[in-house]
């Protein structure tokens, strides 16, 4: 069924901001490693210190859509029109950048279907406004004349209500972003610094549904961010929780006892660390942990302490 939506969407006055570096790929996502750990035994102590690299979180997948639901479809499908699936992943734990993904049914050019289809995504950040939170519209379509580069386009929003009767509402532009469309994986890869929506690690992103959908693919008017049809839409998603920062934590306990007294241990230049831990004469097990995003790499190390 066809939906007619009316969204006005404002530039920022001056200069728009561009969040974030140049963000021409789309960031792989590694494992958590600890590359190198020892402990050293001395007078009633013992040295644990090694390096380890942090790896990222997979895309978490918020909603699916059903394949071949959008208006015009088929026709209409290799333009980009049907959603098939939402997703948000921290992909990199070094960085604030969160990668929201919308995967498509298909996706023919790399820069989608110029001047002519957008893809908006409405999202609430810690329960929104109302709540102590934030509210934004994340925009992004291809080549727009206006900016005058062949790159895909994309734009964080903040919105206020309008106070129409129809609810609409006014999206100002607060700061560019970059868009990567993957055409071999029909996703289009969308880098949002957690700062451009005033997240922080630990906030809930959650479906802001001002429309009937909160997110949507529709067709432009001449490339402006006005949108005149819209394509398919879904209506609402899971919630995504941004993972708390990277951690590494050091414990020790007697050899054969499960080591349950960690502490957190601090992460240096180049995932280097250090600590030093009290012990009793005697064979004890150290273990050393490093987690984000609910995956963890571990190593048990065997030493013995002398009076």
């Amino acid at each position: 069924m066809k939906r007619l939506r009316l969204t006005v969407a404002v530039l920022a006055a001056g200069a728009l901001a561009v969040a974030g570096p140049a963000w021409s790929h789309i960031p792989a996502v590694g494992e958590t490693v600890i590359e190198r750990a020892s402990a050293t035994a001395g007078p009633g102590t013992v040295t644990v210190d090694g390096v380890v690299t942090f790896g990222g979180q997979a895309p978490v997948l918020l909603a699916e859509d059903a394949a071949g639901d959008s208006t015009g479809a088929p026709a209409t499908t290799a333009l980009g029109t049907d959603i098939t699936g939402l997703a948000i992943a921290q992909r990199e734990s070094g960085s604030e950048d969160l990668t929201f993904e919308l995967r498509l049914a298909d996706l023919r050019t790399p820069r989608g279907t110029p001047e002519a289809v957008q893809y908006n995504w409405d999202v609430l950040v810690d329960g929104g406004v109302g709540k102590g939170g934030t509210n934004w519209s994340i925009k992004t379509m291809g080549t727009r004349a206006t900016t005058q580069s062949p790159q895909p386009w994309a734009g964080v929003h903040t919105c206020v209500e309008g106070g129409t009767a129809n609810a609409s509402f006014t999206c100002t532009e607060t700061s560019r972003v970059e868009a990567v469309y993957d055409t071999a994986s029909k996703t289009i890869y969308v880098n949002v610094p957690m700062s451009a929506v005033g997240a922080k690690p630990g906030s809930t992103i959650t479906a802001w549904q001002r429309h009937s959908s909160a997110v949507w693919v529709g067709a432009t008017a001449g490339g402006a961010r006005t949108l005149i049809e819209t394509f398919d839409g879904v209506a609402e998603h899971a919630p995504y929780r941004i993972p708390a920062a990277p951690h590494l934590e050091v414990g020790l306990a007697p050899a054969g006892t499960p080591v349950t007294d960690l502490r957190p241990v601090a992460v240096g230049d180049g995932g280097a660390f250090a600590t030093t831990l009290a012990a009793a004469p005697g064979d004890h097990e150290v273990l050393v942990r490093a987690c984000f995003a609910g995956k963890c790499a571990s190593k048990v190390l065997p030493v013995t302490v002398t009076s």
